[in-house]
C-alpha cells in the first residue's frame, strides 16, 4: 500500500492511501500505539461516524474520501519550521454535521497536558493546537457511546481537575494518551444536548464560524523544554492572540501570576483603599460586585453615585499611584431587573424549548395549557416563560384530561406586563440557574461583548474576571460560545488587560492571563476548598499555565468563625511561596477600618510576595513549605533578604469556669512542649465566650512556667484578647484584634519557655454572669534560615 509523509521540524508523520497514520514520529522514534485505528479525520453525519476509505494526496492537498457518507474532504497542508498545519479548505458532495481531528493516539501516558494540548514524557512531547475559535477541542459529548464501541477507550467516566473526558483536548488513555478535536456545521438549527438537557432545540446562525470549512489546526513534536517556545511560535505566526504583560509572553511572564487584592471599594472610600493596596505591595485592586445589573452592566449606585464617571475617577487616582483596576463580571449572567428582561423582555434571550399555547388565556389566568411540555416539567429556579412581551413564572406542570398545564403562575413577572394571549401563540421556556439570572442567545452575547469593551477601554479598566463562563453554554454552542465571548472582548479591548477567569478551555489558554480557583466563603482560611487550591497546582503544572492559589478572604468576627489570625495569613502565604502560586485577597472596606491587623497583613504580603517574586526561595525551602503540618514566618533583614523561621502554634489550651468546684479558684494544669530551643513564649488568649453580648471577663491571667511566675494585672473582657509577643508589656485587644490598651507584665523577665515540656499552671479570676473560658496558644519560632536573591 502506497505511503504518504509529511514533516515538519521534529515531527514526522506517515498515513497511507486510505487516510490512516501509519507512524508518528519524533526525532526517528515511533510514538504511533500499535493496533489503534488513527484516522487523519473523522466525519459524523446525523450521529453517526464514519471513517475514510480513500486519501489522494495532491500537492499540499489530500483529499479524504468517505464512501459510506458520500462526502470528500479536500485538506490543506503547510509544514513551518517546527509545526505543520492541517486545514479544511472544501466540502465536496453531501454535507456532513461535524469534522474530527484524530483523535491521535500515542504511547505517552507520563504527562497529560489536557487542556493545552500536549503530551509528553522525559524525552518527546506531542502537542495540537487549535488555530481558530470554531475549532473545538475534545470529543462530541453526543458520540460517547459510539467512541466507547471502537473499543479504543472507555475512559469517558474520568473527570479531570473538573473536566469530562469529552471537553479533554489531550486525555489519558490505556494505551497511552489521545489528542483530540472538532468542529461542526452550526449553520442549521439542529436538536442536541445542552448542559444537562437532551433534545434541545439549538439555533443556528450565518457567518465564517458556522462552517466546518475553515478548521484548522497545528501538529507538532519537540523536546518538553520546547514546547513553550513551539506554542508561541505558533501564537505569532497563525495570529492566535498573544498577550503580554509588560512586553512579555503572558505565559512566560512571573508578573502573570502576581497576588491582587479583592475589595468593595468605592468613590468615597478609593485613597484609602489605594494606601492599604500600596501597603501590601499589590499592584492590582479588583472590586467583587460592581454592578447592580448584569447584562448592560450598570454600575451600583452605593458605590458609585456618579455611575461610569466615579469608576473612571478611581480608575485614574489608581493610575497615578501605579495601581490597576478590576472588575468581577458574571460574564452572561442577566439579572432580572436589567433592561434585557423588564419591562420588556428581549426576544433573544435563551429558550430552552417553544411550544405554543392550546388555548385563549387572558391577563389574569393562573393556569395555562401547552401543547409540549417537555422541558416545562423541569422547573428550574425562576420557572420563567416567554410569551410575546411578558414573562410568566409558574410552580409546577399538571396534567388533567389529556391536557398539560404551567401552575399557580405569576402574570408579568419581573416587571414585565400582563396581557391577554390567544391560542396557537409561541411560549418559550427561558434558560435560568441558581443565581435567580437568565441568558442571552449566541446573537444577544455580542451585545454584551460590546458593552463590556466599552466599558473597559473609555475608563481604562485593567483586569477582567470571567466568572460564569458557564452561562455562554445557554446559547447551545458549546465551548464555542465562550471562545467567542472571550476572544471578541480580547481583540476590542485597545490596552493591555489582565484576563483571569473561573474556566480554562484550549482555546482560552492563549488568551487568559491566569484562572484563579478556590472560593473563601463558609470555612476557615486554611480549610475553605484547600484539596481544590492544591490539586490545581499540578494541573497547572501539567498545562504550562501560570499558577494561582485562589481566593482568600481576611475576615472581621462572625458568628461562626473568628477573626483572620496572623498564623492564617502567613499559613497562606508560605503556601503560595512554596507552590510559587499568586493569590488574591479578599478584604472588604470594613475589614480594612476594622481588623487590628489588616496593616500588618499586608505588610506580611508585601515581604513573602516580594520574596517569591524575585523567586528567592530555594528549591527545598518551597517543598518544605507546602508540608501540611507545617508553619512558617518571614522577617525582613535587609534589601531583597530574609530569614524564614519555623514556626509551632500549640493546640488549644483551655481553662473553663464551669468545670470548677463551688469555690475553686480558676485554673488549669498544662502540659506543653517547645519543640525548639529556650525562648520567649509568645500567645494569644482570648475570653471565648458563645453569648455574643456577654459582659463576663477574665481577670489577672497568671502563668507559673519552670516555677517562674508571670502575670498580666488587666481585665479582658469577653471577646477580647490578650496578645503577648515578647517583652514587658502585652496588648488587649477587641474581636477584630484592635489594640485597646496595653498592659505591663509583673515579672521582671520575659514569658520564657524552656525546650521540651514546660509543665504551665494557668490561673485566673472569672467574672460576671456569663464568665467566658480562657483559650490559649503558645507561639514559638525555630532556628532562621536566609533566603535572598541569587546573583
Amino acid at each position: 500500500m502506497e505511503k504518504f509523509q509529511f514533516q515538519a521540524g521534529h515531527l514526522s508523520v506517515t498515513y497511507n492511501q486510505k487516510g490512516y497514520i501509519e507512524t508518528l514520529e519524533v526525532n526517528g522514534k515511533n510514538y504511533l500505539p500499535l493496533d489503534v485505528q488513527a484516522p487523519l479525520i473523522r466525519v459524523v453525519k446525523q450521529e453517526k461516524v464514519y471513517l475514510p476509505t480513500q486519501a489522494v494526496v495532491e500537492g499540499e492537498r489530500i483529499y479524504l474520501a468517505f464512501q459510506e457518507a458520500r462526502a470528500t474532504i479536500k485538506l490543506g497542508m503547510k509544514g513551518y519550521s517546527n509545526y505543520l498545519t492541517l486545514e479544511v479548505e472544501e466540502i465536496i458532495g453531501e454535507g456532513i454535521d461535524t469534522l474530527i481531528w484524530g483523535p491521535y493516539p500515542t504511547s505517552i501516558q507520563e504527562t497529560i497536558g489536557e487542556i493545552i494540548g500536549v503530551v509528553r514524557d522525559q524525552e518527546t512531547a506531542i502537542g495540537m493546537q487549535a488555530l481558530n475559535i470554531k475549532t473545538l477541542t475534545g470529543w462530541p459529548c453526543e458520540l460517547t457511546s459510539e467512541f466507547d464501541d471502537q473499543g479504543e477507550q472507555s475512559l469517558f467516566s474520568v473527570s479531570v481537575c473538573g473536566f469530562k473526558y469529552p471537553d479533554l483536548t489531550a486525555a489519558p488513555t490505556q494505551f497511552g494518551s489521545v489528542i483530540q478535536g472538532y468542529c461542526r456545521d452550526r449553520r442549521h438549527d439542529r436538536i442536541g444536548q445542552v448542559w444537562t438537557k437532551e433534545h434541545v432545540c439549538i439555533e443556528g446562525f450565518e457567518g465564517e464560524d458556522a462552517e466546518i470549512v475553515g478548521s484548522k489546526i497545528a501538529l507538532f513534536g519537540c523536546h518538553p523544554d520546547m514546547i513553550l517556545d513551539t506554542v508561541e511560535k505558533i501564537e505569532v505566526e497563525q495570529n492566535l492572540p498573544h498577550p503580554m504583560i509588560e512586553g512579555e509572553w503572558v505565559k512566560t511572564a512571573r508578573k502573570a501570576m502576581m497576588s491582587y487584592m479583592i475589595t468593595d471599594f468605592s468613590e468615597a472610600s478609593i485613597e484609602d483603599v489605594l494606601d492599604m493596596a500600596q501597603k501590601g505591595g499589590f499592584e492590582y485592586i479588583y472590586h467583587p460586585d460592581p454592578f447592580t445589573h448584569w447584562g448592560h452592566f450598570k454600575f451600583r449606585n452605593d458605590h458609585f453615585p456618579t455611575g461610569e464617571e466615579g469608576m473612571k475617577g478611581c480608575v485614574e487616582q489608581a493610575q497615578a499611584k501605579g495601581i490597576g483596576v478590576g472588575v468581577h463580571t458574571l460574564t452572561t449572567f442577566t439579572t432580572t431587573n436589567d433592561a434585557y428582561v423588564t419591562p420588556a423582555p428581549d426576544h433573544r434571550l435563551a429558550k430552552v424549548q417553544t411550544t405554543y399555547l392550546v388555548e385563549d388565556l387572558d391577563e389574569e389566568a393562573d393556569c395555562i395549557a401547552l401543547a409540549d411540555v417537555t422541558h416545562f416539567e423541569e422547573v428550574d429556579t425562576l420557572g420563567a416563560a416567554l410569551v410575546g412581551n411578558e414573562i410568566i413564572q409558574y410552580e409546577y406542570v399538571k396534567e388533567n384530561d389529556g391536557k398539560f398545564y404551567l401552575m399557580d403562575c405569576t402574570r408579568g413577572a419581573f416587571g414585565t406586563q400582563s396581557a391577554p394571549h390567544k391560542a396557537n401563540e409561541r411560549i418559550s421556556k427561558l434558560w435560568d440557574y441558581p443565581y435567580k439570572v437568565l441568558f442571552p442567545n449566541l446573537e444577544l452575547q455580542e451585545e454584551y461583548i460590546d458593552r463590556l469593551v466599552a466599558l473597559f477601554n473609555e475608563l481604562g479598566l485593567k483586569q477582567i474576571s470571567f466568572d460564569g463562563l458557564e452561562g455562554c453554554l445557554a446559547t447551545g454552542h458549546e465551548a464555542y460560545s465562550i471562545c467567542r465571548m472571550v476572544a471578541k472582548y480580547y481583540e476590542g479591548c485597545n490596552h493591555e488587560v489582565i484576563n483571569d477567569s473561573s474556566r480554562l478551555h484550549h482555546y482560552l489558554w492563549h488568551i487568559h492571563t491566569r484562572t484563579n480557583w478556590g472560593e473563601p466563603w463558609g470555612a476557615k482560611m486554611r480549610e475553605g476548598q484547600t484539596e481544590l487550591r492544591t490539586s490545581n497546582q499540578p494541573f497547572y503544572k501539567r498545562n504550562l499555565f501560570p499558577r494561582m492559589l485562589g481566593w482568600f478572604l481576611i475576615r472581621l468576627a462572625e458568628r461562626k468563625f473568628e477573626a483572620t489570625t496572623p498564623d492564617e495569613v502567613e499559613w497562606m502565604l508560605s503556601r503560595a511561596a512554596g507552590f510559587d502560586a499568586g493569590f488574591s485577597i479578599c478584604m472588604d472596606y470594613k475589614v480594612m477600618k476594622d481588623h487590628g491587623y489588616s496593616a500588618r497583613y499586608m505588610e506580611l504580603t508585601k515581604q513573602w510576595e516580594r520574596a517569591r517574586a524575585r523567586d528567592a526561595f530555594t528549591k527545598e525551602q518551597k517543598a518544605r513549605l507546602i508540608e501540611d503540618q507545617e508553619e512558617w514566618h518571614l522577617e525582613k533583614v535587609g534589601e531583597d533578604k530574609w530569614i524564614l523561621y519555623p514556626i509551632h502554634i500549640s493546640k488549644e489550651y483551655m481553662c473553663d469556669p464551669e468545670q470548677l468546684q463551688p469555690g475553686q479558684p480558676g485554673g488549669a494544669d498544662w502540659n506543653y512542649t517547645n519543640k525548639f530551643h529556650q525562648q520567649v513564649l509568645q500567645f494569644r488568649l482570648k475570653a471565648a465566650s458563645l453569648d455574643r453580648n456577654s459582659e463576663g471577663y477574665i481577670e489577672n491571667p497568671c502563668f507559673r512556667i519552670n516555677g517562674k511566675k508571670y502575670m498580666f494585672k488587666c481585665r479582658v473582657r469577653a471577646h477580647q484578647y490578650l496578645v503577648y509577643e515578647g517583652g514587658k508589656e502585652a496588648t488587649i485587644c477587641d474581636q477584630n484584634f484592635k489594640t485597646l490598651s496595653t498592659v505591663k507584665l509583673s515579672s521582671s523577665t520575659e514569658v520564657t519557655s524552656e525546650c521540651g515540656p514546660n509543665p504551665i499552671i494557668f490561673n485566673c479570676d472569672f467574672g460576671g454572669e456569663d464568665r467566658p473560658c480562657a483559650e490559649v496558644r503558645f507561639i514559638v519560632k525555630g532556628q532562621g534560615e536566609a533566603v535572598s536573591v541569587q546573583a
